[in-house]
């Protein structure tokens, strides 16, 4: 090489760990927001409820006996509560129709009878009366017997007047005798006739009915769970191989068990469904026996069926006790066999 040759200059080659020090992009880490893990978590929801749904319908034959045996277990209380509530209100219109009769004195003047028509109006003991002269009850008397002419044979009408009162409904059974006893107190009062046997023993009946609901309904909802959870059971030990590949990949219980509980659930709505509409079909079937028994009461019943948000609780319910049972259920199948 020449002396006047210029060496060329070398470049100075970087760092070795300024050369391979990755970047501080890479290295931040990703930070995911409240508003993304919630909508990730309504996404798996929906999912989890559509592939429920889809499973259903797939195996729809073993699905729907699970529900019809659903069904057939809500329908005796269901049966039960529909007879307790329109019994219950037929007692309050029986109540309302309960009355007190009053004999007043036949020698009672005009104006002793008008000043206890308005003692009892003014009493807020009673909630309505009626007044009937003697010739109003002679009448009345001529029409529900047929005795006419032994009637009109008679020197005078040996009918005294007649108040019929009705009790308010607040009143108890308590409250109602002291009310007779101080109607009967007054000396224009001859005799009062008051029968409150009746309401005894439709009060007793009606607790038997309501304690028996209950006991019914407590067992028969143990045996829905005993049904549904041997059925969510059996979904789950089906699905095996699935879950434990998921569990795997880092899936906690809760993700695994969300699928079931919406089966479950679907359970008890299908059965809770069908539970309804057969006890409504029963009752409109039962409906013109039921109006010819009560026809002897002089009573007619409209409707024998339990109201709207009466049937969406019982629907809230068996929603709820299959939404219980799949918990147990999965919750047991997770701890024994994964």
């Amino acid at each position: 090489m020449r002396m006047d040759e210029k060496r060329p200059v070398r470049q100075a080659l970087p760092n070795r760990k300024e050369y391979y020090q990755p970047s501080t992009q890479a290295n931040r880490p990703v930070q995911i927001t409240h508003s993304t893990k919630f909508r990730v978590y309504l996404q798996h929801h929906f999912r989890s409820a559509k592939g429920s749904l889809r499973d259903l319908l797939n195996n729809f034959g073993v699905s729907s006996m699970v529900m019809l045996m659903i069904a057939i277990a809500l329908s005796l209380p269901l049966a039960f509560a529909s007879f307790w509530y329109n019994s219950a209100h037929m007692v309050q219109s029986w109540q309302e129709s309960a009355q007190m009769t009053l004999f007043l004195q036949k020698n009672a003047t005009a104006a002793e009878t008008d000043a206890f028509l308005k003692h009892i109006k003014e009493d807020k003991r009673v909630q309505s009366f009626q007044f009937h002269t003697p010739e109003q009850a002679l009448q009345q008397f001529q029409a529900s017997t047929g005795m006419q002419d032994v009637l009109r044979g008679l020197p005078e009408n040996p009918l005294p007047a007649v108040v019929t009162l009705y009790p308010a409904l607040a009143l108890s059974e308590a409250d109602i005798k002291q009310l007779l006893d101080d109607l009967t107190a007054k000396p224009i009062v001859e005799m009062a006739q008051l029968d409150l046997s009746w309401i005894k023993r439709l009060g007793a009946l009606l607790q038997v009915v309501e304690r028996a609901l209950l006991l019914v309904a407590v067992v028969l909802a143990l045996g829905i769970l005993f049904v549904m959870s041997n059925s969510i059971r059996l979904a789950v030990t089906q699905r095996k191989d699935e879950i434990e590949v998921i569990k795997l990949v880092g899936a906690n219980d809760r993700y695994v068990r969300r699928p079931f509980l919406y089966l479950g659930m679907y359970y008890g709505l299908g059965g809770g469904l069908l539970a309804c509409v057969g006890v409504s079909v029963g009752s409109w079937w039962l409906l013109p026996h039921i109006n010819t028994l009560l026809a002897t009461y002089d009573q007619q019943a409209t409707g024998w069926f339990l109201p709207v948000p009466v049937m969406l609780c019982i629907l809230g319910g068996s929603v709820m006790l299959g939404w219980i049972s799949a918990w147990i259920a999965v919750r047991q199948q997770l701890k024994n066999s994964f």
